[in-house]
């Protein structure tokens, strides 16, 4: 049975770690730990931040972190990390965690979540088939080098 912490600025050294070695072996990334620290605090130092580690007793398996964004017509949440260490994926802990952020999003009064995902197929199975998102219609990402 896994076990939820909230997230606090205290979890960046430790996390950063682990967030640098993951997206460097997996995902063929760059990251420096300095950089992994400066996203981690940015992500965890917003007002209305949400975030979970979850926990296998003493060891953190994977996180979830976004942040409640005011509308005009409510708040979304908008989910901006959600990473489960290799050893435990593909055994529903994503889907876990996804749900937990979910859920206490709806209880802080969210009425719709919202994120950005790799176009593949893995992230393509995991957020529209087994959770139901959908791409907007009304929205687009609209990017421009500098």
């Amino acid at each position: 049975m896994y076990t939820y912490k909230k997230i606090d600025l205290k979890d960046v050294d430790q996390l950063a770690v682990d967030y640098m070695n993951y997206f460097n072996c997996y995902e063929e990334a760059s990251w420096t730990l300095d950089k992994a620290k400066r996203r981690l605090r940015q992500l965890f130092n917003r007002e209305d931040a949400l975030g979970f580690l979850m926990m296998d007793k003493d060891l953190v398996i994977g996180f979830g972190v976004g942040v409640l964004t005011q509308f005009d017509d409510g708040l979304i949440f908008e989910l901006s990390e959600l990473l489960i260490y290799k050893a435990y994926q593909n055994k529903g802990n994503g889907s876990l965690l996804i749900q937990k952020l979910e859920t206490h999003a709806k209880q802080q009064g969210a009425f719709r979540a919202q994120l950005f995902a790799f176009d593949d197929q893995e992230h393509t199975n995991f957020y529209q088939h087994k959770h139901q998102y959908s791409i907007a219609k009304n929205n687009l990402i609209w990017t421009k080098a500098l």
